[in-house]
């Protein structure tokens, strides 16, 4: 059940009825399965947003689970902006900084050491096997500036329509390694 749940969070975060509230109603236990699992199909953010809304849905939980839960969600994985939505949302909620300020730091801390290139491996840094992303290593800004940075993409962000020329380079870029790796092994 819970592996069936963590394939499918973002559908359930979509249904604003009887599965949400059944999501909301599982024992912190079952929840930090699913939120913990490497194959689930959701974003970091999909699951801090599922965590805060799990710790929110009854007051009791926030003293008594907020340290468990939280843990459970990778902050280093998430992008900068949403790390910075994250902290933003966490800082205007009920939950004592205490549960979440440790978490926030180790994520700035791994953020800053990737931008150097020094990039630490651990359960919590580790990529989650099932969201699709793109790996972008340099490049060129919307503003046609070069970049070198390191940059994770979910799928699903690059195909949303804003800077969609920007992102369709980096499709057709991604497309022809994939062509090109395949036909090297072909060979």
């Amino acid at each position: 059940m819970c592996k069936h749940v963590s394939k499918n969070l973002h559908h359930i975060q979509d249904d604003a009825g009887e599965m949400w509230k059944n999501f909301k109603d599982l024992p912190a236990r079952d929840l930090c399965s699913v939120l913990d699992d490497d194959d689930c199909g959701a974003t970091e953010k999909e699951i801090f947003d599922a965590a805060v809304a799990w710790i929110q849905h009854e007051d009791v939980r926030i003293m008594s689970y907020c340290n468990e839960v939280l843990t459970v969600v990778r902050f280093p994985l998430m992008s900068h902006g949403d790390l910075q939505t994250c902290a933003e949302e966490l800082a205007l909620s009920d939950i004592p900084p205490d549960c979440y300020s440790t978490l926030l730091e180790e994520a700035r801390t791994y953020h800053n050491k990737a931008s150097d290139g020094a990039v630490s491996n651990s359960r919590r840094t580790r990529m989650r096997n099932s969201v699709d992303v793109v790996i972008a290593i340099g490049g060129f800004t919307a503003s046609e500036q070069t970049t070198n940075r390191f940059q994770v993409l979910p799928v699903a962000e690059l195909l949303a329509p804003s800077t969609k020329e920007m992102r369709l380079g980096l499709i057709l870029c991604c497309l022809w390694f994939m062509n090109t790796s395949f036909n090297v092994r072909n060979s």
